[in-house]
């Protein structure tokens, strides 16, 4: 278990993260057992009893996610609570572990749960299936490559779900490792006992592939009855977050279209009023960088166009010192901010483990204090576009 104490916090949270492989076979029913295992166990028979449970205790709360990191999906189950130094309840402690087994180790799964979780998956993806935004990014992402996991959907798949049996569901509980625990906050001994003795991951190794420019170009065209237009474009950094120049892509992204003053704001939405939003960000663990517009149809030419202009200006160095350094500043201070976050430590010591790297904050922030124009230059120029996608209004149709 890795323990981050941390006295200034009033809440506790402990994460159980289990790694597995993520695939296009598995992914929806990950995505349903999320569902299932905040349904039922073998104490709590329902999920009007689990929200007694957690009322009882102080308001605790659970949440389950899947996060994924290359090659890698991570399965979380965290725990959020009052610190029991702080309780004077006598059972606080034990009720709390109590919880935490019921649901880690004793999760019961059964056919009415998994209707529910289909049905509650299902709307899901069609909801996102309905915004045109998260219809542009996830288009231009799945047509890279099949052989990529940056083509495959974190949310699952429609098509699949119909399919998924509560044996699969099993299957895939069953399969679960050890997990990698950690802690954030204060914890007394009596909960630093239970979790130390718990069976776990010591060690996780990050598995990940960056795209590269050996990729062909793609692009997509997609009408919809909407409102809007909206444009996802992706392109390959060929830079690794274990590369000496990872700082540099960090600001040179910070630059393009992150920080609240950037290129692609200034030049495309405040200059010209091409759109309504922009913006850009990075997938790291696949070495991708991709810029976002929402729009009217017309002006998706000329906003392509001014997208790529930016490009070309970062790596001709042409722009303000002034904004050079904004950007830095503006990645340090949301650097600074994650130590009011106790699952912010929890995050960071869990991508540290992952890659092997124990750098400290006033480390990075040297790091990215030491980046140059020459730098973002050479980031920039490293760029490669691999894919376009564009949900556009489809003016045949009456909104």
């Amino acid at each position: 278990m890795k323990y981050i104490e941390q006295s200034k916090f009033s809440q506790t949270i402990v994460s159980f993260r289990y790694i597995l492989p993520f695939e296009k076979e598995t992914i929806t029913g990950y995505n349903l057992l999320c569902y299932m295992l905040k349904s039922k166990t073998e104490d709590f028979d329902n999920k009007q009893i689990i929200s007694y449970e957690f009322n009882k205790n102080y308001g605790m709360k659970m949440s389950i996610s899947l996060t994924v990191y290359g090659n890698q999906l991570s399965f979380q189950v965290q725990f959020r609570f009052i610190r029991p130094d702080w309780i004077e309840k006598k059972d606080y402690t034990e009720s709390i572990i109590h919880i935490m087994d019921q649901f880690i180790d004793h999760p019961v799964f059964t056919e009415e749960n998994l209707k529910e979780s289909k049905y509650l998956l299902r709307n899901r993806l069609f909801a996102q299936k309905d915004d045109p935004a998260t219809v542009a990014v996830l288009e231009s992402l799945h047509m890279i490559s099949k052989d990529h996991s940056i083509s495959i959907s974190t949310n699952g798949y429609e098509d699949e779900i119909d399919e998924i049996t509560l044996e699969d569901i099993c299957h895939l509980y069953n399969r679960f490792p050890s997990p990698l625990i950690y802690a954030a906050g204060k914890l007394d001994s009596t909960l630093e006992s239970y979790l130390s003795q718990i069976k776990q991951t010591e060690e996780c190794h990050a598995d990940y592939e960056i795209l590269m420019d050996t990729l062909s170009y793609k692009e997509k065209y997609i009408l919809k009855e909407i409102e809007q237009t909206y444009i996802s474009k992706v392109y390959a950094t060929k830079i690794d977050t274990r590369d000496p120049s990872y700082y540099s892509l960090l600001v040179m992204n910070s630059i393009l279209g992150q920080s609240p003053v950037n290129l692609l704001f200034t030049e495309i939405r405040e200059k010209n009023s091409y759109c309504y939003s922009i913006g850009s960000s990075l997938i790291r663990f696949d070495g991708a960088l991709y810029i976002y517009a929402g729009c009217d149809s017309e002006n998706v030419n000329a906003i392509l166009d001014l997208m790529d202009q930016q490009i070309v200006r970062l790596q001709t160095m042409d722009y303000s010192d002034e904004l050079l350094e904004q950007a830095k500043k503006d990645l340090i201070d949301g650097l600074l901010a994650g130590f009011d976050e106790e699952y912010i430590y929890i995050e960071r010591q869990f991508l540290s483990d992952l890659l092997n790297q124990n750098g400290c904050a006033e480390e990075k922030i040297k790091k990215i204090q030491n980046v140059t124009k020459e730098d973002i230059s050479h980031c920039a120029n490293l760029l490669s576009q691999i894919s376009l996608a564009v949900v556009k209004e489809d003016e045949s149709c009456t909104i």
